[in-house]
């Protein structure tokens, strides 16, 4: 194995595993409410971003990117998709939703796929549309079971699928993006601390020290991952990526059943079924379409 394929693996599997076990991370937090951790993330991450812009020399690419009026545009609607995202995961993980969020990340790739057939016209063959039947059919089984559609899954997949796509179309990069749109979100989020600061409702420094660190390493649980993902995206094979990418489901599962003791029904073992064996088929025609490419 090469050095930069060693190290795009390790970056890549460190990355995932990170987004796999951070609801550890908010579930120590679960006493404050999903809105406020998520402007305490917000907040946080912003100057570690532009630390890293800093260190990096990648300030000009913001330039470049803020003075295209189409891509400055795009980013205000990527703005709106990765605070949902954000925001409905942190929700979940205190609300005891942590196999649903599971359930998201898994049917992510297979929302993705549909995205691009729907949106971009992307041409689906027959293992692709075996695969989103499958998928379509676990979430369906599940919806009739519960009387209601899963829709935190529904949510983070479709924020973080729609976020891919949008991404797609602009030539700005992981983190010099999030930047952007972090850069954005800090405006509200401040005024949201500020206002719970007026009300007596604010959770920093009115707490425990322990409290404070882990609002302030908010920044940290989100952009460490996202920068070992970007190292280890620029080193790795496309179908590498893409098998490593079910670290963070799998670690987020298995925190839900076997840590956090989440009910796990047999609703929810013919649903996780579906998608597992859709998944399966995906990795398998992704692998087989790389090689014939």
């Amino acid at each position: 194995m090469s050095a930069n394929l060693r190290l795009g693996v390790i970056s890549a599997a460190a990355a995932f595993s990170i987004w796999g076990l951070a609801a550890l991370y908010w579930r120590m937090l679960a006493e404050i409410s999903a809105l406020q951790l998520l402007a305490h993330r917000i907040v946080w991450s912003l100057p570690i971003l532009f630390l890293w812009l800093t260190l990096s020399g990648r300030w000009k690419r913001i330039g470049q990117a803020l003075t295209n009026i189409k891509t400055a545009s795009i980013l205000l609607v990527t703005t709106v998709l990765i605070a949902v995202n954000w925001g409905t995961f942190i929700w979940a993980v205190n609300n005891e939703r942590v196999l649903h969020a599971s359930l998201g990340y898994f049917i992510n790739p297979l929302v993705s796929v549909l995205l691009g057939l729907v949106v971009l016209g992307e041409r689906v063959n027959r293992f692709q549309t075996a695969a989103i039947v499958l998928a379509a059919f676990g979430v369906g089984y599940m919806a009739y079971q519960f009387g209601s559609l899963p829709w935190v899954s529904i949510a983070l997949a479709s924020s973080f699928g729609l976020y891919g796509l949008v991404r797609k179309v602009i030539q700005v990069e992981a983190v010099e993006g999030l930047a952007i749109e972090t850069s954005v979100l800090t405006v509200v989020a401040t005024a949201y601390l500020v206002m719970l600061e007026q009300t007596g409702d604010g959770a920093f420094t009115h707490g425990s020290l322990t409290t404070d660190l882990l609002l302030v390493g908010a920044g940290l649980i989100t952009v460490v991952p996202l920068v070992l993902f970007t190292i280890g995206a620029r080193n790795l094979p496309l179908s590498t990526l893409g098998l490593l990418q079910f670290i963070a489901p799998i670690g987020q599962f298995l925190l839900g059943v076997a840590v956090f003791g989440e009910s796990f029904t047999t609703t929810h073992i013919v649903t996780f079924a579906f998608i597992w064996v859709a998944l399966v088929i995906y990795v398998v025609d992704l692998r087989r379409r790389l090689r014939a490419g």
